[in-house]
């Protein structure tokens, strides 16, 4: 069982642009990811996010902005903070460094090792196409 996916895109923006547009607030968060039902982007707050007739819960980890931000949840569907033990929890982590052609972003989730099978199998499955996906969206945010 792989426990890591790992993605790298680089943004044609400054990191301060691209921390603005795309990670520095709730409203950035909903252009690529989901919306935010409740919550903020404060270390050991929670957000909740609309997943339709469902709702999914991190914790954020760490907000360093325009450089670093890292959040924690279960991973392989929509799931609340409390639906598994806090061990089984995956971290994402989205760093965003300056490169000649404007911002490289790293994204990295791990802690796929730590959930217990069938789900570890189905979570990484899932997250390492959903991963190819977002990353496209928050591209497009970019194109000119």
């Amino acid at each position: 069982m792989q426990d890591q996916i790992h993605r790298e895109l680089i943004l044609p923006a400054d990191p301060q642009t691209v921390w603005e547009k795309s990670f520095g607030s709730l409203e950035a968060l909903a252009t690529w990811f989901l919306p935010v039902l409740e919550g903020t982007l404060n270390p050991g707050e929670t957000l909740t996010f609309d997943c339709g007739e469902q709702v999914a819960q991190a914790r954020i980890i760490e907000v360093s902005p325009p450089h670093k931000l890292v959040w924690q949840g279960h991973s392989g569907g929509a799931f609340k903070l409390t639906d598994f033990p806090e061990s089984q929890m995956t971290t994402d982590t989205f760093l965003l460094e300056p490169h000649p052609e404007g911002t490289k972003l790293t994204v990295i989730e791990s802690g796929f090792s730590n959930i217990p099978e069938p789900r570890a199998s189905a979570a990484f499955k899932d997250n390492d196409n959903g991963w190819d996906i977002v990353l496209p969206m928050i591209a497009k945010t970019y194109q000119k």
